[in-house]
């Protein structure tokens, strides 16, 4: 058996895609993987490129390819001339539906005393494609981590047990505890006293799918309790274990703090729509029995209304600068008044509220004149109103000490203290303006003062 028989068989046992070539570099034989691979791609099926001369095929190469080709062709010609022992080099070689890439490996045999090139194409897609993923994998985690660290909001995982393993800034910045503070700890140190659920069944709930996004009270190193929204979901392990349990804590406090207010809004603007029903209603008795025909009672009820709009743009629509407390109080009372301005006497120094409070203020005498329309204080000529303010200096700063004082013969309904009213009165004003109010409803009238700090007002 010659050389070259011996050669092909050996040849046939490679599991590459493998040519052997002559001197001048024209293919003289190849393997079953080689025709197979040419069949699967479209090429020459019937010769196999057996006689096609290889180093030309590199020379001419076009594209994308050509510069690989041509390193290919020089490494074939270093291994004909002896120079080179070996030559390798990887290269993509992409199809329409897959991605690929190939070794090429030429070695040197010698058939008949000739130098013999051994060029074998070697599928390495699966090594590459691993070592891409491998890549992206670590690019994955650096990216995730440099999230987690920059991430505002708390990013923390405990193990089953539910012993904190993990906790960046925006944890710390959250609760107030550090890192080398917290982890170890339970997650159960955030729990309010009286919180009903523990962390097993929490742990449970996310690993069976049951929770992943929920809100929850939580408490910080402080102690102040904190409005959170949780998004969580388990960690598994390359078999599908869990291992821990990641979490995602966003404060929500400024939203339940929106929705909360939407709330009192709402209850506000029902409460008020009402109110303006009642209002137009009392405007129109009041006007009905001092009006000396329908001539005159036309005029007079205009213009009441015109004021009431006056008094609402003056609330919210005044381009929220400064207004004078006269002007406020004026301009409320004035719709109300049966005898004009001359049954409500308004005495005070220049003073102007801020926006803020204009607001406040003015929910304040539209509640305190609708219940004296109620119980006729307002209907009659006699001065049954008593409005005054004074500012006064304090060792916090300056205060503005606004009264209502009424009288009535009417006996007045004393209302509930949980009643919306009474909270417009105090409690709201307290909260919104961090003011001193106190309000007492007896058998013959309403007394109500308010003390408002310096903030909230501006005076000569």
């Amino acid at each position: 058996m010659s050389d070259l028989e011996l050669h092909e068989q050996y040849l046939e046992l490679l599991t590459d895609a493998s040519a052997m070539l002559n001197a001048r570099g024209e293919i003289v034989s190849v393997n079953s993987t080689w025709r197979k691979f040419a069949e699967l791609n479209g090429g020459d099926a019937g010769t196999c490129y057996v006689g096609r001369n290889y180093l030309e095929t590199c020379d001419l190469a076009e594209g994308e390819a050509s510069a690989m080709a041509s390193k290919i062709g020089a490494g074939i010609r270093k291994v004909v001339e002896g120079s080179a022992a070996q030559y390798r080099a990887e290269y993509p070689c992409h199809a329409p539906t897959e991605r690929r890439w190939f070794e090429v490996v030429v070695s040197s045999l010698t058939i008949d005393g000739e130098r013999t090139p051994l060029v074998s194409h070697r599928d390495i897609s699966i090594r590459k494609i691993q070592a891409e993923s491998l890549v992206n994998g670590k690019r994955a985690v650096r990216e995730l981590a440099a999230l987690v660290a920059s991430s505002p909001d708390g990013v923390i995982s405990y193990d089953l047990d539910g012993k904190i393993q993990s906790w960046n800034a925006g944890a710390e910045a959250l609760y107030g505890y550090t890192a080398q503070e917290i982890i170890g700890e339970s997650m159960e140190v955030l729990y309010p006293d009286d919180w009903p659920v523990r962390i097993g069944e929490y742990r449970d709930k996310i690993i069976s799918g049951e929770l992943s996004n929920f809100d929850v009270l939580r408490k910080a190193k402080n102690g102040e309790l904190k409005h959170i929204s949780i998004s969580a979901a388990p960690v598994r392990d390359e078999a599908g274990g869990v291992i821990s349990i990641s979490n995602f804590h966003r404060d929500i406090g400024d939203r339940i703090a929106a929705e909360n207010q939407l709330k009192v809004l709402t209850e506000e603007l029902n409460h008020r729509v009402k109110n303006i029903i009642s209002v137009i209603h009392a405007i129109l008795q009041i006007t009905a029995r001092g009006a000396e025909g329908f001539t005159d009672f036309n005029e007079k009820f205009d213009s009441r209304l015109q004021s009431l709009l006056a008094s609402h743009d003056l609330l919210v629509s005044g381009n929220w600068s400064a207004v004078p407390l006269d002007r406020l109080v004026k301009s409320h009372l004035r719709l109300f008044s049966e005898a004009g301005d001359n049954n409500v006497s308004i005495t005070g120094p220049p003073a102007r509220l801020v926006p803020k409070a204009i607001e406040v203020i003015a929910m304040c005498l539209h509640e305190l004149a609708t219940n004296a329309v109620k119980y006729d204080a307002l209907s009659r000529a006699e001065r049954n109103v008593n409005i005054d303010w004074k500012v006064k200096d304090g060792v916090a700063g300056k205060r503005l000490i606004l009264r209502w004082n009424e009288r009535t013969d009417t006996p007045v309904k004393i209302p509930s203290s949980t009643g919306y009213g009474h909270l417009v009165l105090t409690r709201n004003v307290r909260r919104a303006l961090d003011a001193r109010a106190r309000v007492s409803f007896g058998r013959n009238g309403v007394s109500w003062a308010v003390s408002v700090p310096d903030e909230h007002f501006e005076s000569e």
